[in-house]
């Protein structure tokens, strides 16, 4: 992996010169790379300090050594003229996500994508952006992309995180309705299954996954959060 940098909008302009614009100017398809770029919002941010090109970069290297397979990174972008950009290139693999597949849904893909998300917690990795659009299927394996988001632990993912895990996928609303109702309660269903849950984690999985679709997450820490505090105040009071 190498490091190319830009001094101006100019170059950078020349640089993605008849590439295809897969959306807003953060995504970029040319020949057999894809080019991804981030950009930094608000006044404060971590991002200023570890860039997301950078946390791709760690994440994927780390994917590896989970033998996850994702994207393989060969440049990291740097904008010298705007702190707040940052970006990278990857290998395009051609293949297709599941929110694609949606209309061509099989059971035994179902089973392959639940065991394979089952598989990922297992091993402790907390895919924050994981949605029918970020699996993608190639050569019957499938491949995590838009991986700047994922926390790794070394445990393997408790009740409740492999729940939040489920977030963005419950919040996209026509994903499931393209994907198909039954087919994302098999989904479920066979995630259960593969991770072994006992009857009483099923029964609080399914209730996390129901306050989800139900309310917005950061209300729900919000209010978590305050139950917390209040119960601590009465308990010293």
């Amino acid at each position: 992996m190498k490091k190319i940098f830009f001094k101006n909008d100019a170059e950078f302009n020349k640089y993605i010169e008849k590439a295809d614009d897969l959306g807003h100017r953060k995504t970029f398809h040319k020949k057999n790379a894809i080019i991804k770029i981030f950009n930094v919002r608000g006044l404060i941010s971590s991002g200023f300090f570890n860039t997301y090109a950078s946390r791709i970069i760690k994440n994927s290297l780390k994917l590896k050594k989970y033998d996850i397979p994702s994207i393989e990174i060969t440049n990291e972008l740097v904008f010298q003229y705007n702190r707040r950009l940052s970006g990278v290139s990857y290998k395009y693999i051609p293949g297709t996500t599941y929110r694609d597949l949606s209309h061509k849904i099989t059971m035994d893909m179902i089973t392959d994508l639940a065991n394979y998300i089952s598989n990922i917690h297992k091993k402790g990795i907390y895919f924050r952006a994981m949605h029918l659009g970020n699996i993608l299927l190639h050569n019957k394996k499938l491949f995590l992309i838009d991986i700047a988001k994922i926390h790794f632990y070394p445990w393997p993912l408790f009740v409740f995180t492999r729940a939040r895990a489920f977030r963005r996928m419950i919040k996209y609303q026509d994903d499931i309705k393209n994907f198909g109702l039954i087919n994302y309660k098999n989904l479920i269903s066979e995630y259960m299954n593969s991770s072994k849950f006992n009857s009483f984690e099923r029964i609080r999985f399914q209730l996390y996954l129901t306050i989800f679709s139900k309310i917005k997450y950061k209300y729900f820490k919000k209010t978590l959060g305050a139950t917390i505090l209040l119960v601590v105040l009465l308990w010293l009071i």
